[in-house]
């Protein structure tokens, strides 16, 4: 397992990245405070003195949205907890009107892996970072696109286990394969029935102007719906 200050650069290299910096230009802001790791006893006075102090989050972004001023970040392994003194931060942060969060360290891939059912969505990886809904999306996309990304963020949150997120992506599946089932079913009972309005139309005009037993038939067929060679394929969904 990757430790906590590998999780850290990882954040730190994504928030480096181009695309990622065009859209949150803001990110080159992101620092990290120096207050945790391993020290001599000479170096750890020093520091101390020169306000280094326990418990204080990894990473800040001193950029305000909405009613928060800035993030402190707490960076954690897996099986990582905070601490007493990091809670205590936590709460003062907060109440200073700051945003405080504790990320539960995990890549994507590991992510990935940890929910995998042997299937992945085209758009999972958004979800996985918590994106905006994408634009061109079907009605099954988006319902299956929000209900995953809410599953990614309790996991990540620490909210269910592995398994209950796994489970969880797994009923996303079964759901969203119905939706998608049904909108092709509806597409081509609405097909049908716009073609059989058509040919109903068609076969009374052809009897009006000629009422042929022929065309009499013709008349019932198309109100009945009995298929004929160019009808498309079965209404079964």
């Amino acid at each position: 397992m990757a430790s906590e200050a590998q999780h850290q650069a990882y954040v730190i290299k994504w928030s480096q990245q181009p695309s990622i910096r065009r859209q949150w230009p803001e990110l080159a802001l992101l620092h990290h405070i120096p207050n945790g790791g391993t020290r001599d006893p000479v170096e750890a006075k020093h520091l101390k003195q020169q306000g280094v102090k326990s418990g204080v989050p990894d990473l800040c972004l001193p950029v305000p949205r909405g009613r928060y001023h800035g993030l402190y970040i707490e960076m954690k392994t897996e099986s990582g907890h905070t601490t007493a003194v990091q809670e205590w931060w936590g709460e003062r942060l907060q109440a200073q009107g700051y945003a405080w969060r504790v990320c539960c360290c995990s890549t994507p891939g590991m992510v990935s892996a940890a929910m995998s059912t042997g299937f992945s969505f085209p758009w999972e990886k958004a979800a996985m970072r918590g994106e905006e809904l994408p634009d061109g999306l079907s009605l099954p996309d988006q319902m299956a696109y929000t209900a995953l990304r809410n599953t990614y963020r309790a996991y990540y949150d620490k909210t269910i286990s592995r398994d209950a997120a796994a489970a969880e992506k797994q009923q996303i599946r079964l759901a969203w394969e119905r939706a998608v089932s049904r909108a092709a079913f509806d597409q081509r009972l609405t097909t049908h029935h716009v073609k059989v309005i058509r040919e109903t139309e068609a076969a009374k005009n052809a009897f009006r102007k000629d009422p042929t037993p022929a065309n009499a038939l013709r008349l019932c067929n198309a109100m009945d719906g009995l298929p004929s060679p160019d009808t498309e394929g079965s209404l079964t969904p």
